[in-house]
């Protein structure tokens, strides 16, 4: 990017996992992704700091053992819903 003078990139990345729903067109690619796992990446996103990867409980619980360092942030009420979020770390 800064070869060709172009302005940085930074990223806010929420990961869960579960069931959602695909809508497509005729044309057979994805008009839209919905579901609770959607919503559950979009209420914890705004979490992650610039250039951080945060997960819910439930992926937390899957990805534990793995090689991978996490702490949890504290606890954030969203909606009257308390979700645990993690910031996931290279180890």
């Amino acid at each position: 990017l800064q070869d060709e003078d172009l302005p940085g990139m930074s990223y806010r990345t929420s990961v869960t996992f579960g069931t959602v729903n695909v809508t497509k067109t005729e044309s057979d690619a994805v008009q839209d992704v919905f579901g609770e796992p959607v919503n559950h990446c979009f209420k914890i996103n705004p979490f992650a700091l610039p250039n951080t990867v945060v997960i819910d409980q439930g992926m937390y619980e899957k990805v534990k053992d793995s090689n991978y360092k996490f702490t949890q942030l504290d606890e954030s009420v969203i909606k009257g819903l308390i979700y645990r979020i993690f910031l996931v770390e290279q180890n």
